[in-house]
Formats: structure tokens, C-alpha cells, sequence
């Protein structure tokens, strides 16, 4: 910006003008990470609930699911992922979690019986394009 007289109000000893950029806090890194997904893999799908944050990634060999836990930042990341019917299903040895734009539901799978352990509303979702 130089100053033309059109500034009004702003006042040019309050404000720098010379175009210079903010530096970074001093100890901190610039933001670089391709996030959760990596740089050889795609984001297909995000979702948000109280207690959870889910990527869903696309690989060479299928999809991925990696879950956050927001209290603890304990990860879970399982690449045994189908979707059906706009529900992505990802399997972590006997459990199972169910994610749509609605819900995520967690379940325990013994001798065939499905047993539901929890089920949290999806507050934010984001589905990415091809």
C-alpha cells in the first residue's frame, strides 16, 4: 500500500503498510504436514463428532480409516474398509465402526452377534471429490 490520501479513517502511523510478512512465533514450524492421508495418498472423506475425528484416505490398495480420539489423540488406523450405501465400515479385529454424514457407530462382533458399544452424531462432514 502507498499511501494516496483515500485511506480516510486508517491512519498510516497505525498501520504498516510496507507489505512485509508476520513471522512465525519464536519455537514454532510452518504448517507443512499433507495431512493425516500423506502425500501418497488421497482424503476421501472427513467427519467430526464430540469425541471423534475420522479421515478416510484413499491408497493404491483400497481405503483407510484413521480415528483421533479428541480427549487422548489415541489413533486407530485400520486399511479393512468397505463403504455401502454412503456408510463407510471399517473393521479393527472384532470391532467394527459405522460412519455416515449422520452417525458413528461402534460395534463388537461375538460369534456373530453385533453388539453396539456406541453411537455418537457426526457434527461436521466433508466428502471429497474424485
Amino acid at each position: 500500500f502507498a499511501e494516496s490520501g483515500a485511506e480516510g479513517w486508517v491512519r498510516g502511523d497505525f498501520v504498516d503498510t510496507s507489505g512485509q510478512a508476520a513471522a512465525l512465533a519464536p519455537g514454532t514450524q510452518p504448517d507443512i504436514s499433507t495431512g493425516p492421508c500423506g502425500e501418497s495418498d488421497r482424503p476421501e472423506a472427513y467427519f467430526e463428532t464430540k469425541s471423534f475425528v475420522i479421515h478416510l484416505c484413499q491408497t493404491p490398495k483400497g481405503l483407510s480409516y484413521i480415528g483421533i480420539n479428541k480427549s487422548n489423540n489415541d489413533t486407530l488406523t485400520t486399511a479393512d474398509v468397505s463403504q455401502r450405501e454412503g456408510t463407510y465400515i471399517a473393521i479393527n479385529g472384532n470391532y467394527q465402526y459405522h460412519i455416515n454424514n449422520e452417525t458413528l457407530a461402534v460395534y463388537q462382533i461375538s460369534s456373530g452377534s453385533y453388539n453396539q458399544l456406541s453411537n455418537e452424531q457426526v457434527i461436521r462432514h466433508e466428502r471429497f471429490l474424485n
